[in-house]
């Protein structure tokens, strides 16, 4: 919040200030948030490109990467970063546990456009400018490719744990793909929800876990927030299962908290004279 001079972070339910700083030039274009409102990344827009940076409580604001380089994402411990350079290469920055300087990149991927780290910085997942996606491995470089399709792919979301990865289609559309590999499954092809449920939202979350999708858009005749239940085998999901189920009125402006309920619990009756928590904020 706040106007072109002064820039504020608040914390959403109480409107306690968390951070207020006024750049000298420029605006901030992207903030990446942790856990903890001690520690954000943000993006800073100037006449020269733009360049990423980091917050802490206790050594303040300090560059991440080097000149032109972005921040795609932080950990949820705000311990790793992950970036984007002019030339389109990722790299992956860790905070050094006893002083919390920045310490020195790894190299992950060149030709990359997107990127989202796992929860625990072992592995990224990135669309190349290929358009295609990948997940690469931070301890060995490992990569695999995810996709196949030349479709031009963009909004690349991923849950922490790297089980569910999704993305935009050009028109809009959009696609998940899991991977049950963990749970006695087995991974799933790229499956298009928006083809088969019918619903395009014009912009959607990912749950933490990646067993909820919520998107703002029309359905039906109701206009606002839909859940997607995403927590079905997509390899054997039907059009049903995978219908979008209305849960509030809004604007198109929203946030996923990472204490989203259950798809079953948001959907649950709420007895007389009790009020349903918010599932977004």
């Amino acid at each position: 919040l706040g106007d072109v001079y002064k820039r504020q972070l608040y914390q959403l339910g109480n409107g306690t200030e968390v951070f207020s700083f006024a750049p000298s030039h420029g605006r901030v274009a992207s903030l990446q948030l942790a856990t903890s409102p001690e520690v954000f990344a943000f993006n800073l827009e100037t006449d020269l490109g733009t360049r990423g940076y980091l917050y802490q409580k206790e050594s303040g604001i300090v560059p991440v990467g080097g000149d032109g380089e972005r921040v795609l994402d932080i950990t949820p411990d705000g311990k790793a970063i992950l970036t984007l350079d002019r030339e389109g290469l990722a790299r992956l920055f860790r905070l050094d546990p006893f002083t919390g300087s920045v310490g020195k990149p790894m190299q992950m991927m060149k030709g990359v456009v997107e990127g989202k780290l796992l929860g625990d910085a072992s592995s990224a997942v990135l669309l190349g400018s290929d358009n295609q996606v990948y997940s690469v491995a931070v301890s060995t470089g490992e990569r695999a490719q995810l996709t196949a399709d030349p479709s031009r792919k963009f909004n690349l979301r991923v849950s922490l744990s790297g089980s569910v990865v999704a993305y935009n289609l050009e028109g809009g559309e959009i696609v998940v793909a899991q991977d049950l590999s963990s749970t006695g499954g087995a991974p799933s092809f790229p499956l298009n929800i928006s083809r088969l449920n019918g619903f395009t939202p014009s912009g959607w979350r990912l749950s933490p876990d990646g067993k909820l999708l919520v998107g703002y858009g029309s359905f039906e005749g109701s206009e606002g927030l839909f859940l997607v239940d995403l927590s079905h085998d997509l390899t054997k999901a039907t059009a049903q299962e995978l219908a979008p189920h209305f849960l509030a009125e809004s604007t198109p402006q929203f946030a996923v908290g990472a204490s989203l309920k259950p798809f079953d619990q948001l959907l649950a009756p709420v007895e007389e004279g009790t009020t349903e928590p918010s599932a977004t904020e």
